[in-house]
């Protein structure tokens, strides 16, 4: 470190070199929104450190809570915080792109008192992470509007998508879902305010009115029975979770909508099955369903409602049938060359499931076929 840098938060005042004092608070997670470790938290806090330092801004860091704290003294008619929040933020990309990280940042201020009052301030906002999505910088001073301010409208509610679903106007509904995930995916662009008790209840609204209407149509899909808290991260923001939710109900519309398979569907079932037979050594959901450019949920669900079967289990089906004929053949196929054929692992898990499945090892169940070939 460098003369910059302070080794206390009260040097920065008693020593102070510029007229104004800032806090910067760091957020750093996990994909699902859970903590990141202290390894990486300590990873990052260097990088703030090492930034700060290269800028030559008077500053002194600290971790509490999980929580990056950065107390900058700078003169703001010659610093800007919200460019170098910019470097910041991709700095943090750089080290960790599959973590999802907000920094939120305070205006410039006078007092020691003020500077105290914008950083508990902006800890109490961290709960903001999960509905801003990580894509833009936040200011205090967006977060007291938000606080302070009348609220935008709401477009939704849990009657208006339940009824609408009850009485099946899904294009109506998936419309103003995605409609709405569009406005809401600028929440901090467009300067749009609301607090985050009522960013979470539009989110449960949205959710649990759908996840109602599928148990009642005993849809068998699960995706509502994960945590709504762990998808508003996963998705990145209130805005791409509508989009996911509308999503959903698209690949309901598709699938369940109707009680028999219409035309379409049968024929993309037919040339899922051919894929798989063409390429049983090989063939996973995730890879067929992009060969068709399907989602893996979709997918799923018109296989069962077209074959009755589960897409693994008939994968699994298959690669057992095909056994059994290369084992009947009479050729000198070698265990191995059929496990490496049929796509498993090794040879010693081939033969472990055929086992369980059967009873006997692959090399018994062909003596025991070609004795009783021989003997009739």
């Amino acid at each position: 470190m460098n003369n910059f840098f302070k080794t206390s938060f009260y040097n920065l005042f008693t020593e102070k070199s510029g007229p104004d004092f800032c806090v910067l608070v760091i957020e750093h997670k996990k994909k699902d929104g859970h903590p990141s470790s202290r390894e990486v938290i300590a990873t990052i806090h260097r990088a703030c450190q090492n930034l700060l330092s290269a800028s030559y801004v008077v500053h002194f860091t600290e971790i509490q809570n999980d929580l990056i704290f950065c107390y900058l003294n700078y003169d703001s008619t010659i610093f800007s915080t919200r460019a170098f929040v910019g470097s910041l933020r991709q700095i943090i990309y750089n080290i960790t792109p599959e973590a999802n990280s907000t920094v939120y940042f305070s205006g410039a201020v006078k007092t020691m008192a003020e500077l105290s009052e914008e950083c508990s301030f902006l800890a109490r906002s961290t709960d903001y992470s999960a509905y801003l999505g990580f894509s833009a910088p936040v200011t205090s001073e967006y977060l007291h509007e938000c606080v302070s301010s009348l609220q935008a409208p709401l477009a939704l509610s849990f009657n208006y998508i339940y009824d609408n679903l009850i009485a099946k106007n899904y294009e109506e509904v998936i419309q103003s879902i995605n409609d709405e995930g569009d406005r809401l995916s600028g929440l901090v662009r467009d300067g749009i305010h609301y607090s985050s008790r009522i960013l979470m209840q539009y989110s449960c609204d949205v959710w649990y009115a759908v996840r109602l209407y599928f148990i009642s149509q005993n849809c068998p899909d699960k995706y509502f029975d994960k945590n709504i808290t762990e998808e508003l991260f996963i998705n990145r923001g209130i805005g791409r979770l509508f989009k996911t939710i509308a999503n959903q109900i698209a690949d309901f519309r598709d699938t369940f909508a109707s009680s028999d398979s219409t035309t379409r569907e049968q024929q993309q079932t037919d040339a899922i099955l051919e894929y798989i037979s063409n390429n049983l050594a090989t063939v996973n959901l995730n890879e067929t369903a992009a060969r068709f450019d399907f989602t893996p949920e979709y997918l799923s669900r018109l296989f069962k409602k077209n074959t009755g079967e589960n897409y693994s289990e008939f994968i699994k089906r298959k690669r057992f049938e095909k056994a059994l004929e290369l084992l009947r053949s009479g050729e000198k196929i070698s265990i191995a060359e059929i496990s490496a054929m049929l796509g498993y692992k090794s040879q010693s898990h081939f033969q472990n499931k055929f086992k369980a499945e059967y009873g006997v090892s692959p090399d018994a169940y062909r003596k025991a076929f070609n004795l009783h070939h021989l003997n009739s």
